[in-house]
């Protein structure tokens, strides 16, 4: 089954670039937003989301606020 998985970041972001070569060496497609270039993503990430942290990856609806902290919880979801 493929997952919808968006990543929001932002530029200078360890965890974001950690994030996005994680989604990168497992072969999943993702969509990444940068909140500081684009208001929606900035807007989703904060209202619909309720995260003010980077890098959020939302897998399906699921929200996980930091990569470093959440890598295997991550890793989990991508696998169901």
């Amino acid at each position: 089954m493929a997952h919808k998985v968006e990543v929001y970041v932002q530029p200078g972001c360890a965890d974001c670039r950690q994030a996005e070569e994680f989604l990168r060496e497992l072969g999943i497609p993702f969509e990444s937003y940068d909140v500081t270039a684009d208001p929606e993503a900035y807007d989703r990430l904060v209202n619909r989301y309720e995260s003010r942290v980077t890098a959020t990856v939302v897998i399906d609806g699921q929200v996980f606020r930091g990569f470093g902290r959440n890598r295997e919880a991550i890793a989990r979801a991508l696998q169901d």
